[in-house]
């Protein structure tokens, strides 16, 4: 089961942050991440900072717990994919 991050409320913009320190070669850089969010979550902006991926996000349907999905690779070869909950709820 994915684990589970903050939550928001559909009309929130929201950042979520995949922090690749732990499982990376300090030295390694990231080369290409693709998304996969479950609607009506939309992308609103991605970056990638040193080891971090950096997701904001819009919509969302009340009371659901859609899953983010990212999958990296990174210059020494790592092909990494992790998924995360993010609740919507009336804040």
């Amino acid at each position: 089961m994915p684990k589970k991050v903050d939550a928001k409320h559909p009309a929130d913009r929201a950042k979520i942050v995949f922090n690749w320190s732990g499982r990376l070669p300090p030295d390694d850089v990231i080369l290409s991440t693709d998304w996969t969010l479950e609607t009506p979550l939309a992308l609103s902006a991605q970056a990638v900072v040193g080891l971090r991926c950096i997701l904001w996000l819009t919509g969302g349907t009340l009371n659901t717990e859609p899953r983010i999905t990212l999958r990296m690779t990174s210059q020494a070869g790592y092909d990494l994919t992790r998924s995360v909950l993010m609740p919507i709820r009336d804040l």
